[in-house]
C-alpha cells in the first residue's frame, strides 16, 4: 500500500517511526523508499527467506519482524499478510502500492530475469533460478485479486492508522518527490 499524506506523519529522524508498505511483492521493491527511508528500511525478502530459497519458518519470521518494530524507526516493505495483526497495528502509515496486473507482471518479469541473467546474489545469498523467476508472476497472478478484495477491509479495521493507496507509479512518484522537498 503506498499513498501517504506527508502533512500528516511526524518524522523521528527524518524516517516514519513505523511505515508499512503493503501491495504485490517486487512492484517497488524497497527502491522507491531508498530515496527517503534508505536508514530504517526492511525489505520483506531476507525476513521471509534463507539460504537455497527455503522459507523461514512462521515463528522465525515472526521473530524477526519484533526485532524491527521494536527498533524507534522502521519501515518495512512487503506484505507479510499472515502477520498483519501483528505488525499493521504498529505501524503508524500504511501505504498500499494497487498498482494494475500488467504492472506488476512485468516489474517481476524485469527485475527476476535481470537477476537470472546476472546472477547476482539475491536475499540471503540465494540466486535466481528459471522456476523461481517464473514463480514470482505466478504468486502475482495468484495473489492479486485476494489482495484487492482483502486489503480494502483491513485497513478499515485499523483505526487511528492512516492509510493510503496508490494506484500507479506516477502518484507514487507525486507523493515522494512532494515529500522529498519539505
Amino acid at each position: 500500500m503506498r499513498s501517504v499524506r506527508h502533512s500528516e506523519l511526524e518524522t523521528v529522524n527524518g524516517t516514519y517511526p513505523g511505515y508499512w508498505d503493503i501491495g504485490c511483492r517486487q512492484v517497488d521493491a524497497c527502491t522507491a523508499h531508498v530515496q527517503i527511508f534508505e536508514p530504517a528500511i526492511h525489505c520483506f525478502r531476507p525476513l521471509l527467506l534463507e539460504p537455497n530459497w527455503r522459507v523461514a519458518s512462521s515463528e522465525k519470521v515472526h521473530q524477526r519482524l519484533k526485532e524491527v518494530v521494536r527498533q524507534e524507526a522502521w519501515v518495512l516493505d512487503g506484505n507479510f499478510d499472515n502477520e498483519r495483526e501483528f505488525v499493521w497495528c504498529r505501524a503508524d502509515c500504511i501505504i498500499w502500492l494497487d498498482y494494475s496486473l500488467m504492472t506488476i507482471c512485468s516489474r517481476i518479469v524485469f527485475g527476476n530475469f535481470l537477476l537470472l541473467i546476472t546472477q547476482q546474489p539475491t536475499w540471503s545469498g540465494n540466486r535466481m533460478t528459471l522456476q523461481r523467476a517464473l514463480s514470482g508472476l505466478r504468486h502475482a497472478a495468484k495473489s492479486y485479486r485476494i489482495k484487492r478484495r482483502n486489503y480494502p477491509q483491513w485497513l478499515a479495521e485499523l483505526s487511528g492508522i492512516p492509510s493510503y493507496r496508490f494506484r500507479t507509479s506516477r502518484e507514487a512518484e507525486a507523493w515522494l518527490q512532494s515529500y522529498s522537498r519539505r
